[in-house]
């Protein structure tokens, strides 16, 4: 099985190197063309059977890009320059033409589209960006879209290399090559982005410390899977996660969503970014040993694995099934990534 690698950025993130990324990145990975995928299938049936349902999950969330968009733009009504210019003009085209592609290839084995909420948005969407007016708020909500965004790219790049994977095993080229491979191969600029803005945010625009504290509580009561929204989603992706190999790997997949290895603004916490991200090990009981479905059970032994939307609505509206007093504020750590 491939290794999820993300590549570092620049040692020191400033806000114009930050705008050179954003712009260096759109030049170098425009929007996927379909024309230039090879949708041949093989084994049509066996492809549904396997990971149908993946590919109708995958599609609905990066079609939903739309949303994301109106979502933030409500969130954040002064966003930066360089964060309007991201997700309106880069990240916004690029994921669009993922769900596309996506849909093609489930089309071909006969897939039925789920619906995708493509308009509305939550009064908590609204409110929040009426908050973001308040002194010293926009930096706490600028801050949690670049975390919950960090993450929520994480668990793309694990969930597109596991398909790849899979396809490749399967035989299915064509689609592995042409389709997944090169979708994979723009969410880790994605999560660059979000890293260098935290640290850019943090690091030389400045947030004091209640403004970190604040965004470690919310950040906490705000986790869910990426992409659910109501149970009959939550069901969905308990069957992506299975179908993706994800229950028989569950601490490899919670360490790598869970920022690991990685510095945050939050400060890091040992193997993991923050405390905030920091999967807890689950309580022994003496209770009967009963398997419960993989989406409960990650919920239970990791509360963070797959959260986040990028950082965008996909999964700013989470909740962690954990309590946990709050950390005392961090620095960022001196010198970058």
């Amino acid at each position: 099985m491939s290794q999820v690698q993300i590549r570092p950025g620049p040692r020191r993130a400033t806000r114009d190197g930050l705008r050179q990324f954003v712009e260096t990145f759109a030049a170098d990975h425009p929007p996927l063309s379909p024309g230039a995928a090879d949708l041949t299938i093989l084994d049509p049936e066996r492809v549904r059977r396997k990971y149908g349902g993946v590919f109708n999950y995958l599609t609905r969330v990066e079609l939903e890009v739309e949303r994301n968009v109106l979502e933030l733009r409500a969130l954040m009504p002064d966003a930066t320059e360089t964060d309007r210019f991201f997700y309106e003009d880069v990240w916004s085209p690029q994921e669009l033409q993922h769900g596309v592609l996506l849909d093609a290839v489930q089309q071909g084995f006969g897939m039925t589209p789920a619906p995708a909420d493509l308009t509305n948005l939550r009064p908590g969407i609204r409110v929040i960006g009426v908050l973001s007016h308040l002194p010293g708020m926009l930096g706490v909500i600028r801050l949690l879209y670049y975390l919950t965004g960090a993450a929520t790219e994480r668990s793309a790049v694990i969930a597109y290399s596991r398909l790849l994977d899979g396809l490749g095993a399967m035989g299915e080229r064509a689609i592995a090559e042409t389709v997944i491979a090169p979708i994979r191969r723009q969410e880790p600029g994605h999560f660059a982005f979000y890293r260098m803005s935290a640290e850019t945010l943090v690091g030389e625009e400045g947030l004091s410390p209640w403004q970190l504290h604040l965004t470690r509580i919310l950040r906490r009561h705000s986790f869910d899977l990426v992409g659910v929204n109501n149970r009959h989603q939550r069901a969905a992706f308990g069957d992506v996660a299975r179908a993706l190999g994800f229950d028989r790997d569950l601490d490899g997949i919670a360490r790598q969503v869970s920022l690991g290895g990685t510095r945050t603004p939050l400060g890091p916490a040992p193997g993991n970014a923050s405390p905030c991200l920091h999967p807890q090990r689950p309580r022994r009981s003496h209770r009967p040993q009963h398997r419960p479905a993989l989406k409960t059970e990650m919920l239970r032994q990791h509360p963070t694995v797959l959260t986040g939307g990028h950082a965008d609505p996909r999964g700013a509206h989470l909740r962690c099934r954990h309590r946990q007093r709050p950390a005392p504020p961090a620095r960022l750590p001196a010198g970058g990534h």
